[in-house]
């Protein structure tokens, strides 16, 4: 899947010390938020993904920032991780 376009092309992948919080991890993967206020279309809130044992985090969900937008972040973030928790059973 190397040559799938991904939503942040070309940019950066947050780093660990960026992240706002953790939702939790599984056995090889781990769920977090990141707040991006620079973005070029306004700020947002992105639900992020990685292996557990490594740094790289990638968005998996993007929230535009403002009212509501944090709680639904979380929705995401928690959905996400509760996902792969049933699908490592």
């Amino acid at each position: 899947m190397n040559n799938v376009i991904r939503p942040s092309f070309r940019q950066a992948r947050a780093e660990v010390n960026e992240v706002r919080r953790f939702y939790g991890e599984t056995r090889t993967y781990r769920v977090g938020l990141v707040a991006c206020p620079a973005e070029p279309y306004g700020a947002t809130l992105k639900v992020v993904m990685g292996a557990s044992d490594g740094e790289d985090l990638e968005a998996v969900a993007v929230v535009l920032d403002g009212p509501g937008a944090e709680a639904e972040a979380d929705r995401i973030g928690v959905a996400v991780l509760r996902a792969l928790q049933k699908a490592e059973r």
